[in-house]
């Protein structure tokens, strides 16, 4: 059984695998495959955000398929907050694009 961070992070990743194989399949334009991009990396940063924000409030993570309780995972609650900083910083460059 999947939960529902697990679910969204694999159909984004797979919408990323799609977007750059049609961007060297066709001729979509730079600025474009940029614009979904920036999307994608958008709606994983959210996910990582309250994904994160969950665990450093509840002291429970699900990740890998692995429960970790207590400090472990308030730490990868952390971490994932740090990604999604930084994954909404990656935002904020594109949409200056």
């Amino acid at each position: 059984m999947r939960g529902v961070f697990d679910l969204a992070g694999a159909i984004t990743g797979v919408l990323m695998i799609v977007l750059v194989l049609a961007f060297a399949a066709s001729d979509m334009m730079p600025l474009r495959c940029a614009k979904w991009l920036t999307l994608l990396i958008f709606a994983m940063g959210s996910v990582l955000a309250v994904d994160g924000a969950l665990s450093l409030r509840s002291g429970i993570d699900r990740t890998w398929r692995k429960i970790r309780r207590g400090r472990p995972a308030r730490l990868l609650g952390a971490a994932k907050i740090a990604g999604a900083l930084y994954a909404l910083g990656m935002v904020v460059l594109g949409v200056a694009l």
